[in-house]
């Protein structure tokens, strides 16, 4: 049903990590090329070494691949090293 208005308004609220994975992989899957922009713009304000942990455990769950490489992208740049 997002999706759908998605599609006709040009809008959508994303409200989870793992409703972010199902737009992802439906965007990848069609090449809806503003969504995956939307979705990466949704992660890019909440990304923090607390949340890439979380998004890459559920990226790992949801075989969602763009997901999971940002937050190991994210990850690898932020991480403190000792």
């Amino acid at each position: 049903e997002k999706i759908l208005r998605y599609l006709y308004l040009g809008r959508i609220k994303i409200e989870s990590y793992h409703e972010l994975c199902d737009l992802l992989n439906f965007a990848n899957r069609y090449s809806i090329i503003p969504l995956l922009k939307t979705c990466q713009r949704w992660v890019d304000k909440r990304l923090d070494l607390h949340s890439a942990l979380e998004i890459l455990q559920i990226s790992e769950e949801k075989f969602c691949l763009p997901l999971q490489n940002r937050a190991m992208e994210f990850i690898c740049l932020n991480a403190p090293c000792y």
